[in-house]
């Protein structure tokens, strides 16, 4: 009969059971696949992993991603790793060029770190996130820089697979797909989209486009599935959606947008993806001679404390940088301490806040 682990200690208890099965020889040379093992012992892949990483740091076992795990046969026990007190941030940009409230968040997490005695150091550049050398550069950073956790900010697809694959302590700031099952902090951008369509719809709003950059970060393509799924219960009163896509670049915006109003029936209600391509297509419409709410309107997912300079004052949602920061920092401790983490897909519903830029729907074409 197999044993399963109870739930106190279970870290503890899966390295026993381990032990004790290559011991007694259960299991040669290597290790069934994690998630088979993971369904045998009736345990998470994350409490399995901490297991694993233990009996690694002791000899036992030797991770090799992404073939799977070895088993050292007379391997010499080594020292676990001493903690280095320090968690390592990384980031395709400085944060000096981080959105205002994103480096907030980042403000708010280092002061966190900063009382229990840790310091957060922040390496940033494009070579980590380029596809073509992305394992390379990644081994070499976090070879070089043995930080206790890492802290993954805008990290694209291929950059979160990678630390998952090799089993790197991180945490995200930011949404996972289910290639990489990292825990992480984000708001719930399916849910705040899917309510920012009902809105629009409720003002009367037939013709509905989500604007954003083509991109595969989890965020937006989230978005864009809560957006579409607001907007279905009114498909059968004519209500439409679409995703209007840009590279996040000024003169790409202004593009898509002109593509908009040159159509004879353009969406009235824009969904626009970043605070700050919110602003350009504000001004630029404004500049177009388009009055906001009254020919079109325009609400922004995300909010930046610019915006509140703006006219009208912006239809938004809102969140508490230092509740995001204190979520995140308490995940990283868990990591930190290789302790079970019951919840690490955690999603913030921000506020809903009026503003002036949503309005009720025009009756006519506005004059363009």
């Amino acid at each position: 009969m197999e044993q399963i682990p109870q739930r106190h200690f279970l870290i503890t208890q899966v390295v026993g059971i381990l032990q004790d099965g290559i011991a007694g020889g259960k299991w040669q040379d290597w290790l069934p696949s994690e998630r088979a093992l993971a369904e045998q012992l009736h345990v998470s892949r994350n409490t399995l992993r901490a297991a694993i990483a233990q009996l690694c740091e002791q000899g036992v076992l030797e991770a090799r991603r992404p073939i799977g795990t070895r088993i050292m046969r007379g391997g010499k026990p080594q020292e676990p790793r001493a903690r280095t007190h320090t968690i390592g941030l990384l980031s395709p940009e400085p944060i000096d060029l981080f959105r205002p409230n994103v480096a907030l968040i980042i403000d708010e997490l280092r002061a966190q770190l900063a009382e229990i005695g840790y310091r957060l150091r922040v390496h940033h550049g494009d070579k980590y996130y380029a596809p073509q050398g992305l394992p390379r550069a990644l081994s070499g950073l976090v070879e070089g820089n043995p930080h206790d956790c890492w802290v993954l900010v805008m990290a694209t697809e291929e950059v979160k697979r990678w630390f998952y694959e090799t089993g790197v302590k991180c945490v995200v700031s930011g949404s996972c797909g289910p290639e990489a099952d990292l825990p992480f902090v984000d708001l719930d951008y399916r849910a705040l989209c899917r309510h920012a369509a009902g809105q629009m719809i409720a003002k009367g709003h037939k013709r509905l486009a989500y604007l954003a950059e083509k991109t595969n970060r989890t965020g937006v393509v989230d978005g864009l599935r809560g957006f579409l799924e607001g907007v279905e219960p009114a498909a059968a009163r004519g209500v439409t959606g679409e995703a209007v896509w840009h590279q996040a670049t000024a003169a790409s915006i202004t593009r898509a947008l002109e593509r908009l109003l040159a159509r004879k029936e353009w969406p009235t209600a824009l969904l626009v993806v970043n605070p700050n391509h919110y602003l350009l297509a504000l001004t630029w419409l404004q500049r177009r001679g388009l009055r906001v709410p009254e020919d079109i309107s325009l609400v922004s997912p995300d909010h930046d404390p610019f915006l509140s300079f703006t006219h009208p004052p912006p239809t938004h949602y809102a969140f508490n940088a230092h509740a995001f920061a204190k979520r995140l920092f308490k995940l990283i401790m868990l990591v930190v301490a290789d302790e079970v983490i019951t919840k690490k897909d955690i999603r913030i519903m921000p506020d809903y806040v009026k503003g002036a830029t949503l309005g009720e729907a025009a009756e006519g074409p506005p004059p363009v």
